[in-house]
């Protein structure tokens, strides 16, 4: 069994990164959301404060779309192998209105050699982040869907959890250089888990260096966790046992922009956990460490 299920790159590879699901409950939610930020973007507006061009004049201008298809010899989310080789195509959509960056997403994992090599997994998510100089709020919503357990043998078949970070923008303070430190708090109610990410990264223009070729750069990032779950099971029944454990990880990438559209990518990455404790011995994280690549095609409008 897992000890964390979920997923989540940046906080997954790629942090995801971001579609809504569970239509009718989230999509009163979102319209009430909406409401309150006109309401108050409304008051702040007579003062210059908010950009409402995105209220008044709906556009396409303030849409943003991103898909790609990555291939990874392994699935590793939190420090834990989840599979081996896999295909991760993933789908983002974005609307600023407001001074906000709403967005929704899907990511999925399918292992190459079926189910039995891994977990297939289907991630929706949704948020919105709002910038103040060189702060950044995000605030969203994950639903993890693993379509090939069975629910009533009781294996976890989805589970959700809510997440809150707050990033920087130290190009100011750097001299142009930005890290991009973050830290991130989830939360998931099925598995009573919580999850505390810091990470920093930095985009490394090595072609301007090397040979005056912008296109070329080297993405690196660091990352550091505590995770804890009180349940293992959700609310499928079994005997519910938790674990705590700390890990990190790094990927390196060499990335390479083919057109302003499209962006070719590949890189390896490494991630342990330490100081597993978990209730029941058969539960702990195996292997500790791992080593695993992969490459990517990206496109974003």
């Amino acid at each position: 069994m897992l000890c964390i299920f979920g997923a989540l790159n940046g906080f997954r590879e790629s942090f995801p990164s971001k579609i809504l699901t569970n239509n009718t409950t989230k999509m009163k939610k979102t319209i009430i959301s909406l409401a309150a930020i006109a309401a108050s973007c409304a008051a702040y507006s007579q003062d210059g404060q908010f950009p409402l061009d995105s209220l008044k004049n709906p556009s396409v201008d303030y849409v943003s779309v991103s898909a790609s298809v990555g291939f990874e010899s392994a699935y590793v989310f939190r420090a834990e192998k989840l599979a081996n080789y896999s295909i991760q195509p993933e789908v983002e959509v974005g609307y600023t209105i407001a001074g906000f960056d709403l967005y929704g997403g899907a990511w999925a994992n399918t292992p190459l050699y079926g189910t039995d090599d891994g977990l297939q997994e289907i991630d929706f998510n949704a948020g919105a982040s709002y910038t103040y100089k060189s702060l950044r709020l995000d605030v969203g919503y994950l639903y993890h869907w693993y379509p090939s357990y069975d629910k009533a043998s009781g294996d976890l078949s989805r589970d959700m959890e809510v997440y809150v970070g707050i990033s920087l923008d130290t190009s100011a303070y750097l001299d142009g250089i930005n890290l991009n430190p973050s830290v991130y708090y989830f939360y998931n109610w099925i598995l009573e888990q919580q999850v505390v990410e810091a990470s920093i990264g930095y985009d490394t223009p090595v072609g301007s260096w090397l040979m005056g070729w912008e296109k070329l750069t080297m993405p690196a990032n660091v990352y550091f966790g505590y995770a804890t779950a009180g349940r293992k099971n959700g609310d499928t029944g079994g005997d519910d046992v938790g674990c705590t454990y700390w890990y990190w990880g790094a990927s390196i990438d060499v990335a390479y922009a083919i057109t302003e559209y499209c962006t070719l990518s590949a890189g390896a990455r490494y991630s342990q956990a330490f100081g597993n404790n978990a209730d029941d011995p058969s539960y702990q994280i195996n292997p500790r460490q791992n080593f695993w690549y992969g490459a990517k095609v990206s496109f974003g409008f």
